[in-house]
């Protein structure tokens, strides 16, 4: 099994932003392996098929592919969105499905760094 750290596109169960609708979705870890395997805990920032549910610049477009051959493993146009982040435990992760670029994960980050949150 592939190591669980930043960069990792999993599958987790989680609630949408507004706390409600429970369902398996995508998600990009941005816990790095130490935090993780300190807390036992991770940070991911959730994903959505759905590109007009939030503004433009809190989300990145994620590499995908139909037949299942792009190192995200997502099959679907997706994005991350930076202002749905949220922290579950480690065995709330279900698959690991594949990786981001480091390049993308660091722009998810700045995205968040950036982010009013008063």
């Amino acid at each position: 099994m592939t190591p669980l750290g930043r960069d990792r596109v999993v599958r987790v169960n989680v609630f949408d932003p507004h706390g409600r609708n429970r369902k398996r979705r995508p998600a990009i870890v941005i816990s790095t392996a130490e935090e993780i395997d300190a807390t036992g805990e991770v940070v991911i920032v959730c994903v959505s098929r759905q590109y007009d549910l939030a503004p433009p610049e809190v989300q990145v477009q994620l590499p995908h592919d139909p037949r299942g051959t792009c190192r995200s493993g997502l099959r679907e146009p997706s994005w991350a969105v930076a202002t749905w982040v949220t922290t579950v435990q480690v065995g709330d992760v279900e698959e690991i499905l594949g990786s981001i670029s480091a390049a993308k994960t660091n722009t998810i980050l700045e995205i968040i760094a950036g982010l009013d949150t008063t």
